[in-house]
């Protein structure tokens, strides 16, 4: 499937979870910089549920890792 993108001045790539925009849109985002489009993304949760109570996974620990995905 072909997008016909044009070139939009800014794009907001909403994800429902920290690296869901990596997992569903990475070639989308990448279309659009090439094209000279400003990309801003918007997290909605921090991801920590998740795991929740485990405990090589505490939530602070989670948090992070999940932001350094995005």
């Amino acid at each position: 499937m072909r997008l016909r993108l044009g070139r939009p001045c800014t794009a907001l790539i909403v994800a429902p979870h920290p690296d869901d925009e990596v997992i569903g849109a990475a070639g989308l985002i990448r279309a659009l910089v090439n094209r000279g489009t400003r990309v801003r993304v918007l997290v909605v949760s921090d991801g920590a549920a998740s795991h929740t109570g485990s405990r090589l996974w505490p939530r602070r620990r989670l948090v992070a890792a999940r932001m350094a995905e995005s």
